[in-house]
This record gives C-alpha cells, sequence and structure tokens, in this order.
C-alpha cells in the first residue's frame, strides 16, 4: 500500500484504514502494508491513529539508516508474521497501540522506547529485540506493556542498556499443549545492563517465567515470577523449581513474588484479582500505567494499577478477651513469622522478619479477611493481625487493610482466626 524509497521522510500518516492482502496463502515482504527498502534513510516518519488490517506485516522498514520513528495510537489486526519489523533507526518511539494477533521485532536500533503498548499473539515472540543499543544516560524502554501470547512474551539478544519495568506478560495456555521451552522473559545472549523490574511474568504453558544469564550490570527484582509447569526460571542453564530456589543460584528477586494471579480475560490482562499485594518500588519518572491511571506509592507492579478499597474492620475474640474492651497478648511471643491459613481461605506467602513481634507487642494473632460479593462469592482475600483493640491491620502492624478492588461495589466481609468460628459481616462493607 505505501512504500517508502530513495531516503523518504518528513512524513506524518494520521488516521487512514489500511488494508492489506490475506497473507496466510501468500508469503512475501512485499505484501508488508508499508515497506521501506534500504535504498536511503528514513527520516522523521510518524504513523498515528490508523488501523492496520492484514499484510504480511503491517510496517517493515529497514533503510540504510532512519532516525526519529514514532508509532503512536494504532491498531494492528491479523497481519501474518507480524504487526512491526523494524531495522537500523535512531531514536523510535512505540506507544499506545494495539496489536492483535501480531508481535513487534526490532534489530540493530538504538534509543527506543516502547509504552503503554497491548500486543496479543497467538504464537510466537510478542517482543524480539536484536542487538539494540542505548547508554548510560539513554537507556531503552520498555515501560506499561501488557503482552499476550502462546510462545515467549519478550526475548532479547545481544542487547545492551535497557530498562524494563511495570509490564504484564502471559503465555497463555491456548493452545493447551504445554510450550515447556516457553518463556515470559528471556535473555538468549551477549545482554548487558538490563533493568528488569516490577513485571508479572506468567507462564500457563508449563514454561519458564524467567529465562536468562548473568550478564554485566544486570538486575532483577520486584517482580513476580509464576509458571504452571515444574520449573519456574532457568538460570546460567540450570532449571528451579521454586522462587527460593532461582533467589539463591541466581542472587536476584530477593523482593519478588510467586503467586498465580487472575486476568479480566485471556485477551485482556488488567488485574481481576490478586491473592497477596504486589507490591513494587516506585520508578522515577513512571508516575502512571498503561491506562493513564495514577501509580500509588509503593506502586503495584504490573503494566495496571488496579484500584483499590480500604477496609477498617474490627473484631473480638472470645478466647483472649478480658471483658475490659482489650484481648490477651499472651501468645504474642509465639506467633508464627509465616501466615498459618491454608490456600483455600489465602493463597498467599506473606511472612514477617524474625524480630517483628518484639516491636509490636500489641498484636494478638494473624487473622485472614475475604470480601464476598454476596455471602458465597469470594473476590479478593487478604491477611493481616489482629490487634488487642480488636483493629484489624496490615502485615505492616499499622495500616488498614488495603484490597485491590472496584471501590464502587458492594462486599461483604468475612473474617477467619484459625481458633475460632469465622464470622461475616451482615451488611456491606466499604
Amino acid at each position: 500500500v505505501i512504500s517508502l524509497t530513495n531516503s523518504a521522510g518528513n512524513l506524518v500518516f494520521q488516521n487512514n484504514i489500511f488494508e492489506g492482502y490475506d497473507s496466510n496463502f501468500l508469503i512475501n515482504n512485499f505484501q508488508a502494508i508499508v515497506f521501506g527498502d534500504d535504498s536511503g534513510s528514513l527520516d522523521n516518519i510518524s504513523f498515528v491513529s490508523n488501523i492496520f488490517n492484514y499484510g504480511f506485516f503491517s510496517i517493515m522498514l529497514f533503510p540504510t539508516y532512519g532516525y526519529n520513528l514514532q508509532i503512536n495510537n494504532n491498531t494492528f489486526n491479523c497481519n501474518y508474521a507480524g504487526g512491526i519489523f523494524l531495522q537500523s533507526f535512531i531514536n523510535t518511539n512505540i506507544n499506545g497501540n494495539i496489536a492483535t494477533f501480531n508481535n513487534v521485532q526490532i534489530l540493530y536500533n538504538t534509543f527506543i522506547k516502547l509504552s503503554n503498548n497491548e500486543i496479543i499473539n497467538n504464537s510466537g515472540e510478542g517482543l524480539l529485540l536484536f542487538e539494540c543499543y542505548g547508554n548510560t544516560s539513554n537507556f531503552n524502554k520498555i515501560t506499561n506493556n501488557i503482552i499476550q501470547t502462546g510462545g515467549t512474551g519478550i526475548r532479547l539478544e545481544n542487547c545492551e542498556y535497557l530498562e524494563i519495568y511495570f509490564n504484564t506478560i502471559n503465555i497463555s495456555n491456548d493452545p493447551l499443549t504445554a510450550l515447556t521451552n516457553s518463556a515470559a522473559v528471556q535473555l538468549v545472549s551477549g545482554n548487558s545492563r538490563i533493568k528488569l523490574e516490577n513485571n508479572i511474568l506468567m507462564n500457563k504453558r508449563d514454561g519458564y517465567a524467567y529465562s536468562g544469564e548473568i550478564g554485566f550490570q544486570n538486575t532483577n527484582d520486584f517482580n513476580n515470577l509464576f509458571s504452571s509447569g515444574s520449573n519456574l526460571a532457568k538460570w546460567e542453564g540450570s532449571d528451579y523449581s521454586t522462587l527460593t530456589e532461582f533467589k539463591t543460584a541466581s542472587s536476584t528477586n530477593q523482593n519478588s513474588y510467586s503467586t498465580d494471579i487472575q486476568f479480566n480475560s485471556i485477551s485482556d490482562l488488567h488485574l481481576k484479582n490478586s491473592p497477596v499485594q504486589l507490591l513494587g518500588t516506585t520508578i522515577s519518572g513512571i508516575t502512571t500505567d498503561i491506562d493513564g491511571d495514577t501509580r500509588n506509592s509503593p506502586p503495584f507492579i504490573g503494566a495496571d494499577e488496579p484500584e483499590t478499597m480500604q477496609v477498617s474492620l474490627t473484631v473480638l475474640l472470645e478466647g483472649p478477651y478480658s471483658g475490659t474492651g482489650n484481648m490477651s497478648t499472651s501468645i504474642n511471643g509465639s506467633l508464627p513469622l509465616l501466615h498459618p491459613y491454608n490456600s483455600s481461605i489465602h493463597d498467599g506467602t506473606e511472612s514477617v522478619p524474625l524480630d517483628f513481634f518484639t516491636s509490636h507487642t500489641d498484636i494478638i494473632d494473624w487473622i485472614a479477611v475475604e470480601l464476598r460479593s454476596d455471602i458465597s462469592t469470594k473476590v479478593s482475600s487478604r491477611v493481616g493481625f489482629l490487634l488487642a483493640n480488636g483493629e484489624i491491620v496490615d502485615i505492616d502492624g499499622i495500616s488498614p487493610l488495603i484490597f485491590y478492588v472496584d471501590p464502587s461495589l458492594n462486599y461483604h466481609a468475612l473474617i477467619y482466626h484459625r481458633n475460632h468460628l469465622p464470622v461475616i459481616s451482615s451488611g456491606f462493607v466499604n
């Protein structure tokens, strides 16, 4: 449809609908909707708010060199090989696009900003970067993206100076067949100065949440790694089945999580429910999520900052009740560091440091709270502590419980204690 040759430049394509070939049977690079060859440079070109349908690729550009490429707020539908293929550009910004049954492939690029995109691919890689570079003052950035695929989410090879923050990546179990060599994030070889933080890395096809190597000055923390298979991560060629094993072997992800997360659907990776608070670390310059919602402090990891509801609850236990309005804290010194509730009540691994209870002497015991949309339908759960005065607080021993649910809806609160019968509120909490 569009051919860019002989050093084309200073062009803006905006608010168009481009129709390409249905390339299921006609496989040829020249069937890309936008095709730019190596006959010269391609500078200052923008694609804004367009719709691309079919084609071998939507946009396939490999100039001798290119500068300042903008691909923003476009929709890519059902391309045979992929949505975007780019080679040999400096200063590329890919923001706010929706790519369905597509992927993005970027080769030999410098200074890339890829943010707030939704990439839905039924197989293969969602995002491939090969020999992409930055420098100490200008890192490449992959932030606030949602990637859903049946293969590998992000694959990096020979890249350096790259920040990967606040992305949600899910390797789906559709098709249902296992793909044990798949990975939510895969670092193949020669990668250095890669910062991987605040990401949700899920693999429901029995593959890895993370596969990589040591690299040079790579950092990796505050992520949620989950796999439905027997191996959670691959590190330097060895498999590790649990987050604890992976932490020990790699000395990474010391503040990371490993919990199953519910999304709205296979094609909508906004958070439906998380059994635990997946709190990350604040990243300078990233104040909103993929939808433009303000990030909390500390932020929730992943592309979507979910809505929150703070719940203040008070309950008295008959066993330790003293009759004076307070409860006895006599077992405070014997409380477990890890919460004692089974996964049917709360599927999380919250724990506190060794000396926590010596500085929080007003704690009675661990408590579990569910929010239910009706008497029998569980929406979310949290664990916290019951104080002597009956207040239920978060595991910091001070703050009210916060649930990641829609605060505009009504919920019953169901409270569990391990030595008492559970009790549910007759009315709604808000």
